[in-house]
């Protein structure tokens, strides 16, 4: 324990869980209040004789002490909280449905099987916006070795034109006969083991080569060698960096990275393996934003512009409802940006229940982004689930401004997948894990059970009304209330807050669906910038304050871009009053009007 301490000590971690940081100052708050209730404890007990005069003033000046102490204590981790707020925000393509496969076997024609995968899914109507891609020939190239890639400029210039990002593997691993071990090897940046030699081991990762080594992350020339290589992605037209077994997987436990035992500071690997990444990228490409997708981390990570997912989850039902859990918590450990392999990972073979069931759930999480062992495309069982599938990914697409203004709101701490008591504290503890807020107004409840055991699911809706977000049908909450929803295949039960403000997008026009009613206020700041750069942070995004008072919508801008145009379409459900001008169209009634017309207040 001593010598994790010392670890500890020695490392240079920033934390960005700030509820972490609540947590903590609720409890110090708590052991003020049961001081002073002690104090006056101590008074009556004084008065009626219990205590002496002499045993009040030592017990009385222990309970000060304890006070003064709390409140200091208080006072720092704030100060410390404070300071901590600030996730950086992703690119924008990352709020969209991903697409990732493992290129098993290396010597088939991958460029043509890209083509391919992009074309059927323009043929479908589907949006994908990137997708992930194994590309080298031995471990630790870090470039286009693999002879599937003869061309990737081109490559990558078709993708863009279809509006597809390209994120490719790389691992902390380096065989002796890549192309960078001998630079690895005379930059001292391979770690050695207890006899100060490098420490070499095979392991599944050689693919056919003898042997190789772990990277250093704390190596003097990390940072410029990662700068250096991944440089030259950017440059082949590589988008983002998916940094995979970073705990290190299987690495002997003899092997020191730098002065410290792997035994100890195996939990710190990856955030120092992404941190030198990050600084040397930086260094070379200020204005870039990062996207730096890890398999694994440490709290503090995201500010390298990281996103994490639950690793290599099981293709089963427990698996699936155990996602729910896993995004809540790495939520409100400061890492906003989050998701699951939609349809699990392994084994190979899903089952078109629970396949559909996984991309209904990732639908609705931070991160939205199939992956498996075997083929997790949309269209892989029969036409009903490819449209139910298809049908959710649209319903990503659409909400893709709801969910990159959400994103936003996560540079102040809040996480974009919520538990419920953010919405309220009166939901009862049993339905914390089963179901949650995505975002300011919509909740989401997940079903994790086949429906030949469970017909029905029962969902907890806080106090107001809600509406189905397939139907629009409005359900009365007074107080807060448990319904019991029957189950089809076709839906999950989402609903959408009475009050909600929530900005979508079709057919290239920007939509704003608010739910309004008597007495009900609720805002939303809208926001866009151009999705790549870091300029939002020198002001360069636009945002709009969307402000709902009863049946009265209110607008207001701010920032000193143009990133979102005058021009709005407002929809409200269908069996909402309002005034004329309105055009009926399926569950929902729409209107169009400019931001400056609401300006000084719009009546709907």
């Amino acid at each position: 324990m001593e010598r994790l301490l010392k670890v500890a000590q020695d490392l240079p971690l920033d934390h960005n869980s700030t509820h972490q940081y609540d947590i903590q100052i609720t409890k110090l708050e708590e052991q003020v209040e049961r001081a002073q209730d002690m104090k006056i404890h101590l008074i009556e007990n004084l008065n009626e004789g219990i205590i002496t005069p002499e045993d009040y003033k030592e017990l009385n000046a222990i309970y000060d002490k304890k006070i003064k102490d709390s409140r200091l204590a208080i006072q720092n981790v704030k100060e410390e909280r404070d300071g901590l707020k600030g996730i950086p925000l992703e690119s924008e393509w990352l709020s969209t449905f991903k697409k990732h496969s493992t290129i098993k076997k290396l010597d088939r024609i991958i460029l043509a099987e890209l083509i391919d995968f992009i074309e059927v899914h323009k043929n479908k109507g589907l949006t994908i916006h990137f997708k992930y891609a194994d590309w080298f020939n031995k471990m630790g190239d870090i470039s286009f070795t693999n002879a599937g890639f003869p061309e990737p400029k081109k490559m990558n210039d078709y993708m863009e034109q279809n509006g597809v990002k390209l994120v490719t593997i790389t691992e902390p691993f380096f065989t002796t006969e890549c192309v960078n071990y001998k630079e690895l090897l005379s930059g001292k940046m391979l770690c050695k083991d207890n006899k100060g030699k490098i420490r070499l081991w095979r392991d599944w990762w050689c693919l056919g080569d003898k042997e190789g080594a772990l990277f250093n992350p704390l190596a003097k020339k990390a940072p410029s060698f990662m700068a250096e290589k991944y440089s030259a992605m950017l440059e082949d037209g590589i988008d983002g960096f998916w940094t995979d077994l970073g705990e290190p997987e299987n690495a002997p436990d003899d092997i020191k990275v730098g002065k410290y035992a792997l035994i100890d500071f195996h939990n710190y690997y990856n955030y120092y393996w992404t941190k030198a990444l990050y600084d040397g990228m930086k260094s070379v490409h200020p204005d870039k934003r990062l996207f730096i997708m890890s398999r694994s981390g440490y709290t503090g990570i995201a500010k390298f512009n990281v996103s994490v997912w639950s690793g290599d989850v099981a293709v089963s039902w427990p698996s699936l409802e155990n996602q729910i859990a896993y995004g809540l918590n790495a939520g409100l450990s400061g890492l906003a940006y989050w998701g699951s392999d939609v349809g699990g990972f392994t084994p190979e073979k899903t089952n078109p229940e629970l396949f559909v069931r996984w991309y209904q759930f990732g639908a609705f999480t931070p991160v939205f982004r199939a992956h498996g062992t075997d083929s997790r495309e949309p269209w892989i069982f029969t036409d009903r689930e490819t449209e139910i599938v298809s049908k959710y990914i649209r319903a990503r697409t659409a909400l893709l401004p709801y969910v990159y203004s959400t994103a936003r709101q996560t540079m102040s701490g809040i996480p974009m997948m919520r538990p419920m008591f953010y919405e309220s504290s009166s939901v009862p503890q049993e339905y914390m894990e089963s179901q949650y807020m995505f975002g300011d107004f919509i909740l989401v409840a997940p079903v994790y059970r086949q429906l030949a055991a469970e017909k029905e699911k029962t969902v907890y809706l806080p106090d107001g009304n809600w509406y189905e977000f397939s139907s629009m049908k409005k359900i009365k909450a007074e107080g807060g209330t448990a319904v019991t929803v029957p189950l089809t295949l076709d839906d999950i039960p989402v609903y959408i807050k009475e009050g909600a403000v929530i900005p979508a997008e079709k057919d290239d026009a920007l939509y704003v669906l608010l739910v309004p009613a008597d007495g009900v206020k609720n805002s939303f700041v809208l926001y866009n910038d151009d999705g790549e750069s870091e300029q939002y942070k020198d002001g360069a995004y636009s945002e709009i304050e969307l402000s709902l008072d009863g049946f009265n919508v209110t607008a207001k801008r701010s920032g000193n871009a143009d990133f979102l145009g005058d021009d709005l379409i407002l929809a409200v459900p269908a069996s909402v009053k309002t005034g004329s001008g309105w055009t009926l169209r399926g569950n929902f009634k729409t209107k169009k009007v400019s931001v400056s017309e609401m300006e000084n207040g719009f009546s709907l």
